[in-house]
């Protein structure tokens, strides 16, 4: 699930933007919220809350969402970045911040779905989970994730260095890792990309490792696995 934020003095134009961006993406593949100042958006981002997508007023009220893309969501910070503006007066400024679009108010549906399509693109590249560990608050790269594992009132990420254990639950945090894990067993979920196999006892990881499968996932386990080997086998065909 993509997580989506929209930073915007202007109710309606806020409630316009959600309307346009949950049209593109259907409510069921992406969460967005709305923050009506500079102040709010730096709270979340302290909290350790931080969006796929953020799109950005140029002007947060009396506060510069430049300035505050700048600090929130620098290069290779794993956000990609669309500004909006009642006019072009701040392209120069708003092109020496790194962005994937700039739109201008009001905003077509087919232009935000542009903008959007570059951010999707982008986050492909750039995706981490965010989390307050007993040591402070770290940033985790998708990518370098094998499982999670669920054991009472915690989860322990699993990557190839360590075992990173938070306060948190499937149900609650579970969607923040997107489609490319998969809920397998009610204490297991598994990142599809680090999948080597699938036989009776589990999935067997490149790593060596096995996940296993809940006899009632199972049969959806299978299906969704094989779908994601179908999609990226068509995308290595495209790409010769």
């Amino acid at each position: 699930m993509w997580k989506i934020v929209i930073c915007d003095t202007d109710p309606a134009d806020c409630e316009k933007l959600k309307a346009q961006t949950e049209a593109y993406f259907s409510q069921e593949a992406c969460s967005v919220r709305i923050c009506s100042s500079a102040e709010q958006m730096v709270g979340e981002a302290e909290r350790g809350v931080f969006p796929d997508i953020a799109i950005l007023d140029v002007w947060i009220g009396q506060d510069s969402g430049i300035k505050l893309a700048k600090r929130l969501f620098p290069e290779n910070s794993g956000t990609a970045v669309i500004f909006i503006a009642e006019s072009t007066e701040y392209c120069t400024e708003v092109y020496e911040t790194p962005h994937v679009y700039f739109l201008v108010k009001p905003a077509a549906q087919q232009k935000l779905e542009s903008a959007l399509e570059k951010a999707v693109h982008a986050g492909m590249h750039h995706s981490y989970f965010a989390v307050h560990t007993n040591t402070g608050f770290r940033k985790i790269d998708l990518a370098e994730i094998r499982f999670i594992e669920s054991s009472y009132r915690k989860l322990y990420i699993h990557t190839a260095d360590e075992i990173i254990p938070f306060y948190g639950s499937f149900a609650a945090d579970g969607g923040q890792f997107g489609s490319g894990f998969l809920q397998c067993h009610k204490s297991f979920m598994v990142n599809l990309n680090q999948i080597h196999s699938l036989n009776q006892n589990g999935f067997l990881l490149d790593s060596g490792e096995t996940v296993p499968i809940s006899q009632k996932r199972y049969a959806d386990s299978k299906r969704k696995f094989l779908e994601f080997l179908g999609r990226h086998s068509q995308a290595a065909g495209g790409e010769r």
